[in-house]
């Protein structure tokens, strides 16, 4: 549903469903490049860690917006603040007579395993350095363990799939005809959750694409 609203949203209001497949000409889509990269991340409540991705660019959709699929993995665990804060919360509540009851932190890992659908605009240029800009859609899949939520609701709520937005912000420098490097900027926002990310990788570009002209 998301994406539907992402790709009716490029074309002017007012245009029908057809016009809006029209213009966009997905029947054009082809793969133009495949890449990887890396960086840090830094979660909302969870420690600072690196994400992995790799993307492959399908080219426009229409003029100056560009289709980007992408998959991206990160693991790290909750901070020590947001581990002892949850335990003194379960001790506060829990009624055990007169006896006096502790609960021990433990660490709560999380792995996030995200498939992305991104918007990119980026101004048709010939020269090597092309800044761009991004909207996109994700799914995360994410799974928390530990000892402390082992087997309760608690486990369950976290290891879910959800839905989230993003933005990113970009260069890309084609120094040579096949080969390139990307940095980018991103934003996340996944059900109250926030992320920021910096990544830094390399694309191979194929070659002897069909022609895109109608």
């Amino acid at each position: 549903m998301c994406v539907a609203i992402a790709l009716v949203a490029l074309v002017p209001r007012g245009a029908s469903a057809q016009g809006v497949l029209e213009r966009l000409n997905l029947d054009r889509l082809q793969l133009v490049s495949l890449g990887a990269s890396a960086g840090p991340i830094r979660p909302s409540q969870v420690v600072s860690t690196t994400i992995y991705a790799v993307g492959a660019d399908y080219g426009e959709i229409t003029r100056g917006i560009r289709i980007v699929f992408g998959v991206s993995y990160w693991r790290s665990q909750y901070t020590d603040r947001v581990v002892e804060d949850f335990a003194a919360t379960l001790e506060r509540n829990i009624v055990n007579g007169t006896a006096i009851t502790r609960i021990v932190p433990s660490r709560i890992s999380l792995f996030d395993v995200t498939f992305n659908t991104e918007f990119r605009w980026m101004r048709p240029s010939a020269t090597a350095l092309k800044p761009f800009l991004g909207l996109g859609v994700s799914a995360h899949v994410m799974n928390a363990e530990g000892d402390l939520i082992e087997g309760t609701f608690m486990e369950t709520s976290l290891d879910n799939i959800a839905s989230g937005v993003f933005l990113t912000a970009g260069l890309q420098l084609r120094p040579v005809s096949h080969f390139g490097l990307e940095g980018a900027l991103r934003g996340d926002l996944l059900s109250g959750v926030r992320s920021l990310q910096a990544r830094g990788g390399a694309n191979y570009y194929f070659g002897h694409l069909r022609s895109t002209t109608p």
